[in-house]
């Protein structure tokens, strides 16, 4: 079968394309809390999980409060599947810890289906972004006419190609240690940050769904939001900015409330923080179109 281009090159304006779905998640959360922390103490073997049960709810809280021990909240599993990425944006996405991907083969994927996104910021450079997907294209379909594999053709592509469907399987809590680093605003890992927003609404709206189907009992609903609730990026809930890279400069949704503490400032005191122009970023364009992700204390931001 010939795997070459044989139509135009699509060019998606943006991340048009970008969705998350929750695949699957743990509905017994709160019980298997229960379950494990309960094995603490004898008295409890014979008190089967009941949502309704004070002594229940207050075993389940204390994991949350982190009384108890803490890891067990690690039976939040969740699986997600994350459209539309970039492969820049998916190298953001797998370098996190404790989870697993599996990512759409290039091999299998027929090159007709395959887009590239081309950023919104760069307004005014639309022609120079096509020649140079044109020229990679060309060069692909040059490359498997002669022979070549197209899987070692696919080389030649931009880091901009949309790299197929991403199935993401971790916990809730793992990505809540994520949102700590990527819900800053900040084109370090802004394609990122989308996804942590889609997520967090998608799964909002799942819960609330299957809480009043009765899918998922009352008491797991309140363990979800209370995690959700505290998947904030580092100093959100003190609304300052407290993620240190050379490549952030300014993270817009703070403005320039920095917080470094006193035994790093020396490291710090030469970094040009504000080295760019947020509103030129393109997480800064995406975020008009995606008004219903903001976040708290957005409202001035876009």
């Amino acid at each position: 079968m010939r795997e070459s281009f044989t139509t135009k090159p699509k060019i998606l304006d943006g991340f048009e394309n970008l969705s998350v779905e929750i695949l699957d998640y743990n509905r017994d959360l709160a019980k298997n809390i229960y379950n494990t922390v309960k094995t603490t103490w004898h008295e409890f073997d014979d008190l089967k999980y009941d949502p309704d049960n004070l002594m229940v709810k207050s075993l389940v809280n204390s994991v949350l409060d982190r009384a108890l021990n803490p890891n067990i909240i690690e039976l939040s599993t969740i699986q997600l599947r994350v459209k539309g990425m970039s492969r820049v944006g998916m190298a953001h996405i797998t370098r996190q810890r404790s989870a697993t991907f599996n990512v759409s083969s290039q091999e299998t994927q027929q090159p007709e289906f395959t887009p590239f996104v081309r950023l919104k910021n760069l307004k005014g450079h639309e022609e120079e972004f096509e020649k140079l997907v044109n020229l990679s294209v060309d060069l692909y379909n040059k490359l498997v006419e002669k022979g070549i594999p197209p899987q070692d053709a696919r080389y030649v592509f931009p880091q901009c190609v949309e790299c197929g469907d991403i199935v993401w399987n971790t916990t809730v809590s793992q990505l809540r240690n994520i949102a700590l680093l990527r819900l800053c605003n900040t084109s370090a890992a802004a394609e990122a940050n989308l996804v942590m927003r889609l997520y967090l609404t998608e799964f909002i709206k799942v819960l609330n769904s299957d809480v009043q189907s009765g899918k998922i009992d009352g008491l797991t609903f309140e363990v979800y939001l209370s995690i959700l609730q505290t998947t904030e990026c580092l100093g959100g809930k003190e609304k300052t900015f407290k993620s240190f890279a050379t490549l952030i400069g300014d993270s817009g949704r703070f403005k320039n409330k920095m917080c470094i503490p006193a035994s790093l400032k020396p490291l710090y005191d030469n970094l040009k923080f504000n080295s760019f122009d947020f509103k030129k970023t393109f997480f800064y364009e995406e975020m008009k179109s995606f008004k219903y992700l903001k976040l708290d204390g957005e409202e001035d931001v876009f």
